[in-house]
């Protein structure tokens, strides 16, 4: 079942619920069975993006002189294209089923509300394929006009829980495996400063899915993870004997 839970007026968290036999949420340890698939009005909220000083006192994120974005505009918007979104995700699983984990996009709209820019700001769902249909998706909505005739952003959360048993590294056991065959991205063009990394790992050690976020750094470009996406899938890893592995790093451009 996929749910959409609302948190309040100004908030509104996609999470995609599903009942499935073995499921498991991710996490940093093996994984144990699904959730019950009911709505999560505590899931991490997405944010709208204020202009300076917050004059509306509403606790929203400040972030310069961008346009006010109406959360109650931006949310049906949002929750329109929900099916889509989750379809992205849907396509993925049919062939690797494990996928799951948190993704967070960052939009900006022009004054019109067309989307000017959104890229992966965080996930560590490893399905560059699924973050890549979720952008297209998003970049087809238009959204309300920002509040003061500016620019306005904005970020919202996705969760995606696990239909299968995958066993997650802790992140310096991670970062050691993927140290040397992670260095080989800096040969993709236009890379931005840093990324983050997430593999799945298979029989044999090969890697059966890989995606990819902007890291709290600048938008990687569409070229870039492409070719990041091409390589990571062509790595040879640690075979994890009998499971399935979920490893996440940072790469870091030399």
């Amino acid at each position: 079942m996929v749910a959409l839970a609302w948190n309040s007026w100004r908030t509104v968290a996609l999470v995609a619920l599903i009942t499935s036999c073995g499921g498991a949420p991710h996490g940093d340890s093996e994984t144990m069975r699904a959730p019950t698939p009911t709505p999560t009005p505590d899931a991490a909220p997405p944010s709208v993006v204020a202009p300076a000083g917050d004059p509306y006192g509403d606790g929203l994120e400040v972030a310069g002189t961008l346009g006010r974005m109406d959360p109650d505009a931006v949310t049906p918007v949002v929750a329109a294209a929900f099916d889509d979104l989750v379809g992205c995700w849907q396509r993925a699983t049919a062939q690797v089923r494990w996928l799951a984990g948190d993704v967070e996009l960052k939009v900006r709209v022009d004054r019109a509300g067309r989307v000017v820019r959104a890229h992966i700001a965080v996930s560590d769902l490893g399905s560059w394929p699924t973050e890549r249909c979720l952008l297209t998706r998003i970049r087809e909505l238009t959204f309300p006009r920002p509040e003061g005739g500016a620019e306005g952003e904005f970020v919202f959360p996705l969760e995606f829980p696990a239909q299968g048993r995958v066993l997650t590294l802790p992140a310096p056991r991670a970062a050691r495996e993927l140290a040397q065959p992670i260095g080989a991205l800096a040969a993709c063009a236009g890379g931005p400063d840093r990324a983050r990394v997430t593999v799945y790992v298979g029989p044999g050690g090969a890697v059966l899915s890989a995606g990819f976020a902007a890291d709290g750094g600048e938008a990687p470009s569409d070229g870039w993870l492409e070719c990041a996406h091409a390589r990571a899938l062509a790595w040879q890893l640690e075979d994890p004997l009998g499971t399935v592995t979920k490893l996440s790093a940072a790469w870091v451009r030399p």
